[in-house]
């Protein structure tokens, strides 16, 4: 006997439907209500169907196309028989005729592997299947909604390819028996138990690769029944689950009703790494509960992120190919223009609009929905309210918290709450759905950590405080009463690092400070931005390093002078690539326009514009790239000059550009010049914050931040060398710094010795400083002088002209004469614009200011009479 063809049982199904439902199809004229189906599935055209429904498909070749083109057919069948005698009634005459046709053809339509093709059909069955729930075993109610999930599945397998391995996988389920050949049924195995069989099936709806969200469609149906039987939380690890954990065990005993998938959370702290490490902790709990984590940053470059996550395990390429670690990279903006939104697999680079960013975000949603769980963790809040304003960076929050509860997405949102006042972040605290605060405190020199949860609208929790470690290992988290083991996170990078300009700071940051990144450096009112930078310009050109600066309160001349007592030529440097000088304090003293270069240093007018656009042109310039390093000081006085919203993205951008091109960065700032939402705002923006505190009699230093390495948080004294300072490389002991200190006389007279000798030299500064005004001063009477000068010759012309006026009985000056008065006024303005403001205060209260009045008058009666 012939095996009977794909396509042949197929056209006997639909045969056998039209045959079984022949005087309702022809009362309704369905030949022609089907229409031109050749449009849809051009294979149609070698079906016939006459009008009185006979059909000939003996032309058709046997292909998956042409199985699914009849499987349409029937589709638009039972579609069109249910606008005239609705739904149900529709589905059951379509199951009793494909029921009918499967027990008459089940050896064939096995050989054939059509099983699958009926499932779509078969649904009233598994739902007579379905037993009474009130009298029903959980066993037997598991059955049920796992034959809806599976039935649910196999609906979209019209070549049979899913319900092929569907049917392998069940017959070889070791929980299972008596198996029928459509898999429609299947009763238990000896000895098995509502655990085994709940696991055993969740095992194939695994391998099946069933979609998440078939899965909680059928959960929705069920209703309570699967909260009862505990299916949320037992499959796919949980996925399911309503709840799901922080990813920190001291967190989440805090949370005591759990954490709800649909809530978003406030990480509100200073820019320290404990709030970064508490972030990758969360991320690192989404992907190990099998879900995908959506990270949004205007802080950290995509590398950044890449190397952050490596770090603490995770196997970043891996997670981007499968899409599960999605980046929303609002970062590279600040390097180059974007225009919209750039796509790059589970990269997602967006432009500065706030609107594009909120798009970019619906597409990593989107992608993020074929997992099982979902999380985002965004930190671009702050930063973005110091540049967009407060109203227009809350509408984006409010309408990005709606998004992730549709979607069902854990949120966690850092803040900076120094950076902002109290009615703004009372606003977000409300906002969002609960709080965690995280706060620092200094004690004896030591600086620690701790957190709390401030609110919670989640259910129950506790406000305990839990105590964060820094130390040279990592960080470490334990609660107060120490019901949890303590959990050590390493979080080091292992990147290069050194110890410019302070010797012994390897001492307290594990190895020195990173190199590549960007650190801010706070100084003392008791010290200048020259004594920081000198130590770091020395020891970075002595060690080969490539040199940019910046200067607002340093000559280049100063420089140039340290770098000649230590037997550096700067003109070599220059020569060969090696040292590049931003000059932004000549500005003060002479009009520049744009940016001017002058024996090898770049000048910049006042205009922060040009001030980017002269440390660009420096970073150019450098040919020795390898370790380079850029020295800073101009940002105290733009954030004095401009407004924040303009000072703010230049530095953003400015540290942008420097980590993409390697350069290790050191911004030196007087902290006392700025208050303290400013303070905040800018240590946001480093990689590291470094501060030298005055206490006392003695300065110390103390890492704040590293984002990218293990420090110690203490403050250790800073001992002043003739060209720099050390760190004290001694552990600090709090017993021992409350009791007095009993000193040496020789210590002491050591100590005195070198104070004395510190006195002396900058008593040998300030008069050196003394002399230079006085020479300056010099100058500017020579110049004051040729004024008074300039001004009685002026007086004497204009005198003649005067009198030549009046013989002539207003005689018309003439050109020559107009000239040489413009000429010589021109000169006298431009004079007088260069002047010192001390010396236009005593020229305007002279004789001398009325007679120039009195000129100025005269050539305005003269100029009115030319224009006449």
């Amino acid at each position: 006997m012939t095996e009977r063809t794909r396509v042949s049982l197929c056209a006997d199904l639909l045969r056998t439907i039209l045959s079984d439902n022949r005087e309702l199809l022809l009362e309704l004229q369905t030949r022609e209500a089907l229409g031109n189906y050749e449009q849809t599935y051009p294979i149609l055209s070698e079906l016939n169907i006459t009008s009185d429904l006979i059909i000939d498909a003996s032309s058709m070749p046997d292909t998956d196309n042409s199985v699914v083109a009849i499987v349409f057919i029937i589709r638009r069948v039972q579609s069109y028989m249910e606008i005239f005698i609705g739904g149900e009634e529709a589905e059951l005459r379509i199951y009793e005729s494909v029921n009918k046709f499967r027990q008459l053809n089940s050896i064939d339509i096995q050989n054939a592997g059509l099983s699958g093709v009926l499932q779509e059909f078969m649904r009233i069955a598994r739902k007579e299947a379905v037993l009474d729930f009130d009298n029903a075993t959980d066993m037997e109610k598991a059955r049920a909604l796992f034959l809806d999930i599976f039935n649910e599945f196999l609906i979209d397998d019209p070549v049979g390819w899913k319900s092929q391995k569907y049917m392998t996988e069940l017959r070889s389920c070791p929980v299972l028996r008596d198996v029928p050949d459509d898999g429609t049924w299947f009763e238990f195995a000896d000895g098995a138990t509502f655990n085994s069989l709940v696991d055993q099936l969740a095992v194939i709806v695994d391998r099946l690769e069933i979609p998440l969200d078939l899965i909680e469609r059928i959960f929705d149906e069920y209703g309570k029944l699967v909260d009862d039987l505990g299916m949320r939380d037992t499959l796919f690890q949980g996925a399911l689950s309503a709840g799901t954990r922080f990813g920190v065990d001291s967190i989440d005993a805090l949370l005591r009703g759990g954490l709800a998938r649909d809530l978003t959370l406030l990480l509100e702290g200073p820019a320290i790494v404990e709030k970064d490490a508490l972030a990758c902790l969360f991320l690192k709990w989404g992907i190990e509960e099998k879900g995908c984590v959506i990270l949004v940053s205007t802080l950290c470059s995509p590398e950044m992120v890449r190397s952050a996550l490596t770090s603490i395990g995770l196997d970043v390429a891996a997670l981007e190919a499968d899409e599960r670690l999605i980046i929303v990279d609002w970062y590279t903006r600040h390097l180059r223009y974007i225009t919209g939104i750039e796509e790059e697999g589970a990269l997602i680079r967006v432009s500065n609009d706030l609107t594009n960013l909120a798009v970019g975000i619906d597409i990593a949603l989107r992608k993020a929905a074929a997992w099982p769980t979902r999380r985002l963790i965004l930190d671009i809040v702050s930063p973005t309210i110091m540049v967009e304003g407060f109203d227009r960076v809350n509408d984006f929050l409010n309408s990005l918290k709606a998004k992730l509860k549709n979607a069902k997405c854990t949120g966690l949102v850092t803040f900076n709450p120094g950076m902002h006042n109290r009615e703004d972040v009372d606003i977000l605290e409300d906002l969002f759905d609960g709080t965690i605060a995280l706060s620092r405190r200094t004690e004896q020199g030591r600086i620690m950590s701790e957190l709390h949860f401030s609110s919670y609208s989640g259910g129950p929790f506790s406000s305990s405080r839990i105590r964060l470690d820094l130390n040279e290992y990592g960080l470490s988290i334990s609660d107060a009463e120490q019901k949890f083991s303590e959990e050590r996170i390493n979080f080091d990078h292992n990147r290069p690092k050194f110890s410019l300009g302070f010797p012994g700071i390897e001492n307290i940051s594990a190895g020195g400070l990173p190199l590549g990144q960007s650190y801010l450096i706070w100084v003392s009112s008791k010290m200048t931005s020259a004594e920081v930078m000198r130590p770091l310009i020395i020891e970075a050109v002595g060690k080969g390093h490539g040199l940019v600066l910046a200067l607002s309160t340093v000559a280049p001349e100063e420089v140039f002078g340290w770098l000649s007592e230590h037997d550096i030529q700067p003109a070599s440097l220059i020569a060969r690539g090696a040292l590049e000088i931003v000059d932004w304090q000549a500005q003060k003293d002479s009009r520049i326009l744009g940016v001017e270069e002058s024996e090898g240093v770049l000048r910049a007018s006042k205009d922060i514009t040009h001030l980017g656009v002269a440390i660009d042109l420096a970073l150019r310039k450098i040919t020795e790239t390898e370790g380079a390093v850029a020295v800073i000081e101009t940002h105290s006085p733009a954030f004095r000059t401009f407004d924040l919203r303009t000072v703010y993205p230049f530095v953003q951008t400015m540290n942008a550009r420097l980590t993409k091109r390697g350069f290790t960065t050191f911004v030196v700032m007087d902290r006392g010049a700025h208050d303290a939402r400013i303070t905040a705002g800018i240590e946001e923006l480093f990689d590291g914050v470094l501060d030298v505190m005055d206490a006392g009699d003695h300065l110390e230093l103390a890492v704040l931040n590293l984002s990218n390495g293990h420090f110690m948080p203490e403050y250790r004294q800073l001992q002043r060398l003739r060209s720099g300072f050390s760190v004290d490389v001694s552990t600090r002991d709090p017993v021992a710094e409350t009791m007095p200190l009993a000193e040496d006389i020789n210590a002491r007279i050591e100590r005195l010795n070198t104070e004395l000798n510190l006195a002396l030299e900058e008593k040998a500064q300030l008069v050196k400083r003394t002399e230079e005004f006085m020479e300056r001063e010099v100058q500017w009477q020579r110049k004051h002088d040729e004024l008074r000068g300039h001004l009685s010759n002026l007086e004497g012309k204009l005198a003649e002209q005067q009198q030549a006026l009046e013989s002539a009985e207003e005689a018309p000056l003439e050109r020559e004469h107009k000239r040489e008065v413009s000429r010589i006024l021109a000169v006298l303005d431009e004079l007088l614009e260069n002047l010192p403001e001390d010396m236009i205060d005593r020229f305007a209260s002279s004789e001398e200011f009325k007679l120039y009045e009195k000129i100025m008058d005269i050539y305005k009666e003269v100029e009115d009479d030319t224009d006449e």
